[in-house]
């Protein structure tokens, strides 16, 4: 498939399926998965993951995913004596140790506690996928998250291929007028968290921060979307959205080979969002609200 010339940052792994390349040790050690030997990982929409080791089985959770924090629950696994020199034993024990994860060349890293390990995984084959975009294989039936991780990759793509970033000056407006707003809007019960921990104020400095780069990166992709194929207008909890300039997209996406949905009723559902449009209330064409939807950023907004 087509990608582009440095692949986007994954930022969410869910429902993505990998099979193990190799575990690397700090001592520079490499275990390879024995000959026909299947090791798999596959995360679920809730959190669940899902895991194959030889001939034994797992299942369990994210307990942390803030990336490039990624940590698993106890996994509950099956206990099975599998053949001479599988990696099974092993390989479930590094799982229990991963911290952090990298996405680099189309390949998911999984580090374990001071980088003792690394485990690094392809994507599992696209002929296996309920449906792929990009390098990834996908694993979910939710036609409502496979819309949304569909999309969500295509316009991180996007945004790379654009040069779509935000600044600091960006950032740090945003947060001043969310902030003005809340004191307006909660008097005197608003909370500046001089009773939290430096810990804590922190955490949410780093959090409040995330948001804000989220809000105005996603309105500037869509901004530039919508000069770029036009078409109507949505607006969406987070802001305005230009439905008809992401469906575009996603034809051009689709005809350039850079997803598919391997099963026909659920790739009919996925276009139904897009072309369907009673299922959707439309800005009025050339009405103010139309105009002004790109054309004021969020961080200099008013009221």
């Amino acid at each position: 498939m087509p990608a582009v010339a440095e692949a986007a940052a994954l930022r969410d792994v869910s429902a993505t399926g990998w099979q193990l390349v190799q575990i690397v040790s700090m001592n520079d050690t490499v275990s390879t998965p024995e000959e026909g030997g299947r090791y798999r990982l596959v995360f679920g929409i809730d959190g669940s993951v899902a895991v194959e080791a030889a001939c034994n089985r797992a299942s369990g959770r994210l307990a942390v995913f803030d990336p490039p924090r990624l940590q698993f629950t106890d996994l509950a696994a099956t206990r099975a004596m599998c053949a001479p020199g599988a990696l099974s034993e092993r390989f479930l024990t590094e799982l229990g140790w991963v911290r952090s994860y990298v996405y680099r060349n189309g390949l998911l890293h999984l580090a374990t506690m001071a980088d003792g390990s690394i485990i690094e995984f392809a994507p599992l084959p696209p002929a296996e996928a309920i449906a792929t975009v990009g390098s990834l294989s996908l694993f979910t039936e939710d036609v409502d998250a496979l819309r949304g991780i569909i999309l969500s990759r295509l316009l991180d793509d996007y945004a790379l291929e654009h040069d779509i970033t935000v600044d600091e000056r960006e950032i740090d407006a945003y947060r001043a007028r969310m902030d003005k707003q809340l004191r307006e809007d909660l008097g005197e019960n608003y909370d500046d968290g001089a009773s939290l921990s430096a810990e804590e104020r922190a955490e949410v400095d780093r959090m409040r921060t995330t948001m804000a780069e989220s809000v105005i990166r996603n309105w500037k992709v869509n901004a530039a979307l919508h000069q770029q194929y036009g078409g109507r207008v949505i607006y969406q909890q987070l802001g305005p959205e230009p439905l008809d300039a992401y469906l575009a997209l996603l034809r051009d996406a689709h005809a350039a080979n850079r997803f598919a949905i391997n099963q026909p009723e659920l790739e009919q559902a996925f276009w139904s969002f897009f072309t369907d449009d009673q299922r959707h209330s439309f800005v009025s064409p050339d009405s103010e609200d139309e105009a002004r939807a790109f054309t004021t950023p969020p961080w200099a907004q008013g009221r």
